[in-house]
């Protein structure tokens, strides 16, 4: 007697899989907050407003992308979508990973 196949049962349903997909970009970008491979000279420039807006304006891309992260979350300051793209430009261009990534996901959403 021939053996019948088995159904797959999908894991995940349709729904699950679309919130899925469509809430990875906003962790990837919430959890920059906790991200451990924030360099630390950007991290120590980046202790008030003011210095890592210097070290940004200086041109070091990990404050860039940091200081566009907190234009992003409004996180010290007033949200605001366009200084946070306008700095995650300036530091993706430089070669910055974590900014080009951001910057894609600002473009997507």
């Amino acid at each position: 007697m021939p053996v019948k196949s088995a159904t797959l049962v999908p894991i995940f349903s349709a729904k699950a899989l679309m919130l899925t997909v469509l809430l990875a970009p906003v962790f990837s970008l919430t959890g920059y907050a906790q991200n451990t491979s924030f360099s630390t000279s950007a991290a120590d420039a980046c202790q008030t407003l003011d210095a890592c807006r210097k070290a940004a304006e200086q041109g070091d891309a990990k404050a860039q992308n940091h200081l566009g992260m907190m234009y992003y979350t409004g996180m010290g300051m007033t949200q605001d979508y366009k200084q946070a793209e306008f700095w995650f430009r300036k530091a993706a261009t430089q070669g910055d990973a974590t900014a080009q990534n951001n910057l894609y996901i600002m473009q997507t959403i």
